[in-house]
């Protein structure tokens, strides 16, 4: 019987610690099936980390075609049939697929690198880093927490008590606004070797802008002239830092790819993404259209309840207006944690007019881009989104998204049915 098509590529090849140093799968997987045995960039060498009991353990049930509960993101959603994480990184680093065995010159390089007895790795070459250094961010969105931000800190301190298990705001060493993985210079000397080798890096946070270690990596890469593919999920607030100038640094390198994230616009994207100004966005945009128009500019979306039923107005603005110049350069994300902001606590009602609407924006969304290639991408992303939407029901968890609202509200002085009307009818 064939083995199981389970296989990432990334527990090979890739890097990923949290602002914790906790190295885990990825960015995606979920941190509660692995941190208590996972490695950690504090204490450890890199390829330590990478042979922790967790990372040996997944490598050897991948192997074996076997799941691991931590990757389930990525099983779920092909599950459903569509195309998951795992799956675009295996094309990404040219897998080719998940046999085990044949002519797959990557794969087999991989296998012969690791103990199959044991999943650890003999050797570990690292193409694609992402380390998330710091919590450091200038913007508290409602969907984060000070895990992922440090402008969270005095707003999840007054909040904790308040809200209980049911949102999870602030971490363990609640004295600490700023989240850092430890060994300061330290680990930089454990990085900075692999830099030479890479093909890839992801920028993230916190925010990746306001990041000393971001721009540090930078001035290296353009120092010992390698330039690898820079992919960066950012916020857009700065395009100067300190003493560096972005745009300038980014000149040397011919790959850039920028996935802002953006829920809404105007003052609704500013309640969603406290401490965003739009029209600082709309200038940033303006700036890098004009010095970097090779950088390939992106939206990024996070779904949930806050924006669920207004989101297919705000991607017609984003292309009436160009700020995006085709549907391919929008992308969808939706909120699992915590889970009353999820699309999936909508009532089924709701959850029917937001199909209606999605119809509705896939009509006018084919009729403008009739190329089945500029609109095929966001259609799927759409349809993704209704499957995962009624795929679960937490719809008990109603009252609890409009209770911590209510609060974050009081905190912030803010209103969340003054900025988003829509939203009356849901508390009805």
């Amino acid at each position: 019987m064939a083995k199981k098509d389970t296989f990432c590529i990334l527990p090979w090849i890739h890097l990923y610690a949290n602002t914790e140093g906790v190295v885990g799968p990825c960015c995606i997987s979920s941190p509660a099936h692995y941190t208590k045995t996972a490695g950690n960039l504090s204490n450890q060498t890199v390829k330590d980390a990478m042979n922790s009991p967790f990372m040996n353990q997944l490598r050897k049930k991948m192997m074996n075609g076997e799941e691991d509960s931590a990757c389930n993101v990525c099983y779920d959603i092909e599950k459903l049939g569509y195309r998951s994480y795992r799956q675009e990184k295996n094309e990404t680093f040219k897998l080719k697929d998940a046999k085990l065995y044949g002519e797959y010159p990557v794969l087999n390089t991989l296998i012969e690198n690791t103990n199959k007895k044991t999943g650890e790795l003999k050797k570990f070459d690292l193409k694609y880093l992402d380390v998330r250094f710091s919590n450091l961010c200038n913007f508290k969105c409602i969907m984060c927490s000070h895990r992922f931000s440090s402008a969270w800190y005095e707003d999840a301190k007054k909040l904790e008590p308040l809200v209980g298990d049911d949102w999870s705001l602030i971490e363990n060493n609640k004295n600490k606004k700023v989240l850092e993985i430890g060994g300061g210079d330290e680990l930089w000397d454990k990085l900075e070797p692999y830099l030479k080798d890479i093909e890839f890096i992801y920028f993230a946070g916190g925010e990746p802008l306001v990041t000393e270690y971001h721009y540090k990596i930078l001035e290296k890469l353009i120092e010992i002239k390698n330039f690898p593919q820079l992919h960066y999920n950012t916020n857009l607030s700065k395009l100067k830092y300190k003493q560096y100038d972005l745009l300038e640094m980014w000149q040397n390198f011919p790959s850039i790819s920028l996935s802002v994230s953006l829920d809404e616009s105007g003052e609704r994207g500013e309640y969603i993404r406290k401490g965003m100004d739009w029209e600082v966005i709309l200038k940033n945009r303006k700036i890098i259209r004009n010095v970097c128009p090779n950088v390939y500019f992106s939206v990024h979306t996070v779904l949930q309840i806050t924006n669920s039923l207004n989101f297919t107005n705000f991607f017609t603005k984003l292309l009436r207006t160009e700020f995006v110049d085709k549907p391919t350069k929008i992308s969808i994300d939706y909120l699992h944690w915590p889970t009353f902001q999820s699309i999936t606590v909508l009532p089924k009602q709701v959850k029917d007019i937001v199909k209606e609407k999605i119809g509705i924006f896939k009509g006018w969304l084919t009729k403008r881009y009739p190329k089945d290639h500029d609109h095929d991408h966001l259609l799927t992303e759409m349809d993704k989104l209704v499957d995962y939407m009624y795929s679960k029901d937490h719809t008990k968890e109603l009252p609890i998204y409009f209770k911590n609202m209510n609060m974050l509200d009081k905190v912030r002085d803010q209103n969340l049915l003054e900025t988003f009307p829509e939203l009356k009818a849901l508390k009805e």
